[in-house]
């Protein structure tokens, strides 16, 4: 799987259905190579999916239908499915509420708001109002963000991760101007979604499944070349947002909101909790969006390269305090682009930049995630030392072609 071919051609165009369905299955022979060292899965509940989505079949079930599957019943997507339900999904029908429907008239069931497709896959679960095809493609863009996100943090979060997946520009913006009201709760309260095409869902509640998923968000148009070659981009770094959440959690804003989600969402709580930093968590989601490398390709740096020429059109990388505050602001577009643009070359520097101090610090800070304890002063440690290899980073930066 080729992501230079994503940029240059579109993703859809590119990807055989067969590997895109195999991904889903969990079968990775297709994927990068696993991390060395086996990370540590953290212990903490999750509040994605506290109880209520439990592994099984292959894939992921809802807990209150595992006596079904246990009585001989076959997972399809989150459902059980037996006898008569069970033959209309093998003739090539989807359920659909209380409907059964062909795939294309499933895809348009699905594209709206809110009746989006649920499909998981080894780690993360799409919420997607694009076309399955397309979800299942997202899908295993998802996946291939699991490797370089362990590598960088050293642990595994529970999952199934909640990614949702939209299927244009104009239902992307709509999602995420949702006003609150009777049964339906906002997804964001800090506007980040307006100066990127992916961004952290922090307050949305799937009121349905009973869930605070911690979700991200992007967009994915199979309806033109463009959109199916920016799709992938956006769905890596809300897949890599869900990630970090599940990581560094908010358990106690997130569990007080779950249980009552509604009046003002208390994000300066919610943030407080945090033991990482935005430029750690954005620069993970942009590393995996735009600034990985691609071990095999021509040019296994070219989006590297490419990421690089785009900050330094903006000016170049600010001074470190800059760039590690990564201030956000949705009325600040051109500069919080590139703030995040930042943070990805800052973790591109730690992952791939060979430099032993800052490999040693971000080791420390592995271990400490991995223990739960000592965070704060692991992330600080790694801050002093990319600092004090300022030079080697600014070269780094230069180096990329």
């Amino acid at each position: 799987m080729k992501f230079q071919r994503s940029r240059d051609t579109g993703l859809a165009a590119g990807l055989a259905t067969g590997l895109a369905l195999a991904l889903i299955a969990g079968c990775h022979a297709s994927s990068p190579p696993a991390p060395q060292q086996a990370p540590a899965r953290r212990a903490a509940e999750s509040l994605a999916a506290p109880g209520r989505l439990i592994p099984a079949a292959g894939g992921w079930i809802r807990k209150r239908d595992l006596a079904d599957l246990e009585a001989g019943g076959t997972r399809v997507d989150l459902d059980v499915l037996a006898g008569d339900e069970l033959q209309k999904s093998e003739s090539a029908l989807f359920k659909c509420g209380p409907f059964w429907f062909d795939e294309l008239d499933a895809n348009d069931y699905h594209s709206r708001l809110l009746y989006w497709w649920k499909i998981p896959a080894e780690h993360f679960l799409a919420y997607s109002t694009c076309s399955r095809s397309t979800s299942l493609v997202a899908l295993a863009w998802m996946e291939h963000t699991w490797p370089n996100l362990v590598r960088l943090f050293g642990v595994e979060p529970e999952g199934p991760l909640t990614v949702i997946t939209l299927r244009s520009v104009l239902q992307y913006n709509a999602f995420n101007i949702t006003q609150p009201g009777p049964g339906v709760v906002a997804p964001e309260s800090a506007g980040w979604s307006a100066f990127h095409f992916a961004y952290l869902c922090e307050q949305w509640v799937d009121l349905e499944e009973g869930l605070f998923p911690g979700a991200g968000c992007g967009y994915w148009d199979d309806t033109t070349a463009a959109g199916n070659g920016w799709g992938p981009f956006s769905i890596r770094h809300a897949a890599a947002q869900a990630f970090v959440e599940a990581v560094d959690p908010s358990p106690g804003t997130g569990g007080a909101w779950l249980r009552d989600p509604t009046g003002e969402f208390p994000r300066d709580a919610f943030w407080s909790e945090k033991k990482l930093p935005l430029w750690l968590r954005y620069g993970a989601a942009v590393y995996c969006e735009r600034y990985f490398t691609e071990p095999g390709a021509e040019d296994p740096t070219w989006a590297r390269t490419w990421s690089n020429d785009e900050l330094n059109a903006l000016g170049g990388l600010d001074d470190l305090d800059t760039a590690f505050a990564c201030e956000l602001a949705q009325d600040e577009v051109t500069r919080s682009r590139k703030n995040i643009l930042q943070a990805g070359l800052l973790v591109a520097f730690v992952l791939d930049g060979g430099n032993p101090a800052v490999r040693e610090a971000h080791g420390e800070l592995r271990r400490a995630l991995a223990a739960d304890e000592g965070v704060g002063p692991a992330v600080a440690a790694l801050e002093a030392e990319i600092a004090a290899q300022e030079q080697a980073l600014r070269a780094f930066a230069r180096g990329s072609r």
